[in-house]
């Protein structure tokens, strides 16, 4: 027999219920906006309850209901990601609890597909005729791991448990399951980091553990702001290649203070599509005007501005990506601009945008950049005169480095070394500044502060900068914003900007420090190979 048949069924929720009325109370949402987009209108929220005891109440009702004994079950199988305990496992507890003294158990933690899981591993067992009965519970208190200040997935968890017994049948079966390992991140929490008195080295930032989303909160995976009028035009362009358009008087008026309206409220964003530049056209004049768009994989598109002038309510594709690649930066140019990449590992390439052919709104765009393997596009600029480069590395080291430092390249090249990563850490921005500008760092713990550009010591591409933010061994820098001076900034009072203060005093001796990875030489030597280089690629790239 390889089928299976359910024999019981059991279920426990928690007494406490919340509807949509009283997350609105502590959340910008409402009822109007989750009901017809969810269907959810009330929830089970565990007030008390623990999580093995809501799956032990579920499996004794599966166990009556299936008209046997415990004894007789042989298999106890427990789905959660919300455990109370690392150990013992739940499935070992609620084996002692309801006397099941004859069972294997074990845990699993597949988050939604959980109980299917456990139900395909149960019939593999009872297909064996080892065992007569399995019990399968799937049990989850996530209002633990909820961020209530998250209104894009608070309103979705709730609490509770289901049990079933079910027993080798004569019927049929089929199952298909599997993964990839590329949806990780649609459903992401971190545990704290581990803590011992014989480490003292943080984690592996790697490129799941880097993540920025901060430990024991469910994560389901803007830069600027505009002065607008009711009758501008602001364009969204989102990490999917789509763009938006809509009034400005479309965005619901609100105070300084107060939340603003949720964006999917406006616009009809798909799932797990984000906003990732808005630009306002209500005083660009068309004439010789272009979106010219980077995604992370290095990819650049040119179109004509007036290609984006009719944009449905639905919106419309910007761009078709490769898979895996998201649009991340969109810029209005002038037909003639140089624009300027850099990438996180400390690459970087300058072009002028003619070297990028003018393409069709649905075009998927070319190589502006060759990346090496684990790299990607961190920063986009288009140059301007009287402007430095800020380049911002994760670890807190800053540097403004002159325009010309840049020099013309062809795209597609590999490009000039921007930054040394290996003794200074990643690039986590890259901006252009001037003595007119804040810059605002904000950490991956939430921490944000602003500091003036021109107390950023300029220095060379080789130098690896000043301290502009302190961060510890467990927390980094993941992105910065260029934004207008604020003389009444309070940024000079915090305890970063003291250590930012002490960093700017030290700047010689860390630029010093910086350049000390480097092969000896001048810089003109240095200058020198790097355009050797650029010439031996561009060499290679046309044979």
């Amino acid at each position: 027999m390889s089928g299976i048949q359910i024999c019981g069924t059991g279920r426990c929720l928690p007494e406490n219920i919340v509807d949509n009325n009283e997350y609105a109370r502590i959340v910008d949402t409402s009822d109007e906006w989750i009901r017809p987009r969810t269907g959810i209108v009330t929830r089970h929220i565990a007030d008390g309850e623990t999580t093995w005891r809501l799956g032990e109440r579920a499996a004794r009702q599966a166990i009556e209901d299936a008209g046997i004994s415990p004894e007789q079950i042989g298999l106890i199988i427990v789905s959660s990601v919300s455990a109370d305990f690392a150990t013992p496992s739940m499935s070992c507890i609620i084996q002692g609890s309801i006397g099941a003294k004859n069972a294997m158990c074990y845990d699993i933690a597949c988050a939604c597909a959980g109980y299917v899981y456990g139900l395909d591993m149960a019939r593999r067992f009872l297909a064996c005729g080892d065992i007569d009965y399995a019990l399968i519970v799937g049990t989850e208190i996530l209002s633990r791991l909820t961020n209530y200040e998250d209104r894009s997935t608070c309103v979705l968890f709730g609490d509770g448990a289901g049990a079933t017994v079910v027993r080798a049948a004569d019927a049929l079966y089929g199952a298909s399951l599997g993964a990839d390992g590329t949806g990780y991140g649609l459903m992401f929490c971190k545990n704290p980091p581990p803590s011992s008195p014989f480490t003292h080295n943080p984690p592996e930032q790697d490129a799941v553990y880097s993540r920025p989303e901060g430990p024991g909160h469910m994560v389901m995976g803007g830069r600027e702001v505009y002065t607008c009028s009711t009758h501008d035009y602001l364009m969204f362009f989102t990490n999917k290649g789509k763009v938006y358009r809509i009034k400005g008087y479309e965005i619901p008026e609100g105070s300084r203070s107060s939340r603003g309206t949720n964006v999917v409220n406006i616009l009809p964003l798909e799932q797990e599509e984000k906003i990732t530049c808005v630009i306002k056209t209500g005083d660009i004049a068309a004439e010789d005007k272009y979106y010219v768009m980077v995604t992370r994989h290095g990819v650049i598109k040119r179109t004509e501005y007036n290609a984006y002038m009719n944009v449905r309510k639905s919106g419309l594709i910007a761009i078709n990506l490769d898979e895996g690649d998201e649009l991340a930066w969109v810029k209005i140019t002038g037909g003639s601009d140089d624009i300027i990449l850099a990438t996180e590992n400390g690459m970087s390439i300058r072009f002028n945008e003619q070297d990028a052919r003018s393409m069709g709104r649905t075009a998927r765009g070319v190589k502006a950049i060759t990346l090496e393997e684990g790299d990607e596009v961190i920063g986009m600029v288009v140059a301007e005169a009287g402007k430095d480069i800020l380049t911002v590395s994760r670890s807190g080291l800053g540097r403004r480095t002159d325009l010309s430092e840049y020099r013309l390249q062809s795209r597609g090249g590999k490009g000039l070394r921007n930054y040394y990563c290996d003794k200074n850490g990643p690039v986590a921005g890259f901006e252009k500044v001037d003595d007119n500008n804040d810059i605002m760092l904000i950490t991956d713990s939430g921490v944000i502060i602003r500091i003036p550009a021109d107390q950023i010591s300029q220095q060379s591409r080789y130098a690896g900068g000043v301290k502009v933010m302190k961060v510890d061994n467990e927390t980094s820098i993941i992105g910065i914003a260029a934004v207008e001076k604020d003389d009444e900034s309070e940024g000079s009072s915090s305890p970063n900007a003291d250590a930012f203060a002490e960093g700017k005093a030290e700047a010689e001796s860390d630029a010093l420090a910086a350049e000390a990875v480097l092969p000896q030489g001048t810089e003109q030597e240095r200058e020198q190979i790097d355009r050797l280089l650029d010439a031996a690629t561009r060499e290679d790239e046309e044979e």
